[in-house]
């Protein structure tokens, strides 16, 4: 139910009569990117007390940087 979205064209061009110009937009209602978001904190901070701290990616507060240095630390 949280994803439904009504998808609208918005022209690519000044020319509307052309179709094939529009490129699709969704509208998702706002309840439900703010529950995604919530959920998404609450996933976040539960997994992070278990990764190994020596998992980097699509964490925040990670780098690459720290990553190349515990590279050249080993």
């Amino acid at each position: 139910a949280f994803k439904n979205a009504d998808v609208t064209g918005l022209p690519k061009t000044r020319d509307k009569q052309n179709k094939k110009k529009y490129r699709p937009v969704s509208l998702t209602p706002i309840f439900s990117k703010l529950f995604e978001r919530h959920m998404y904190e609450q996933m976040a901070e539960y997994a992070g007390n278990f990764l190994s701290p020596y998992i980097f990616g699509y964490r925040k507060g990670h780098s690459t940087e720290q990553c190349v240095m515990v590279m050249i630390e080993m």
